[in-house]
């Protein structure tokens, strides 16, 4: 069973990276893929990688779209499954195609992170401040990079402002 999801993984990834840059495929703004996401999100939450992985692979297949928000997922999936490795290219994907979205900066900082580029992890939960100042959990993942680092000064500040943010964090 996990080796069949691993190669669905792998199928996705080189399918997704072929596919990257083409003009054909553009953002996604209806109800209808919306609906697509949240379902992955759900499934996602309740830990059921491989649901969340199939309503990925149907909708693309049967719509042949892509957009940000699919490469996002795409990634939390692999990153949730520790595939960081597939998860830093979806992710990196996503931002190429929405520079703009912090989320993703601060998700890819997290797998940086987890894969020992600890220069990366702060360059890119940097970035997911300076889009939204307000994102708590950026400012508390820098914190901890800043810590294993051996950076006390700037960690604590970090923690300070993230408690600025939210007093109950």
């Amino acid at each position: 069973m996990q080796l069949n999801f691993i190669f669905k993984s792998f199928a996705i990834l080189i399918f997704s990276s072929s596919l990257f840059g083409s003009k054909i495929f553009g953002r996604i703004h209806n109800k209808h893929h919306g609906v697509i996401f949240n379902r992955v999100e759900e499934a996602i939450k309740n830990n059921n990688f491989k649901k969340a992985l199939n309503i990925l692979i149907k909708e693309f297949k049967n719509k042949r779209k892509s957009s940000a928000q699919y490469y996002f997922l795409l990634a939390r999936i692999q990153q949730e499954n520790k595939n960081n490795t597939n998860a830093l290219i979806n992710y990196t994907i996503a931002i190429q195609k929405d520079k703009r979205n912090f989320k993703a900066w601060n998700n890819r900082g997290l797998v940086k992170g987890s894969l020992k580029d600890f220069k990366g992890a702060l360059t890119d939960f940097s970035e997911a401040i300076n889009l939204n100042k307000n994102f708590e959990a950026a400012y508390i993942n820098r914190g901890v990079t800043y810590s294993a680092n051996l950076l006390p000064n700037k960690a604590i500040s970090d923690f300070n402002k993230a408690i600025e943010i939210n007093p109950k964090s």
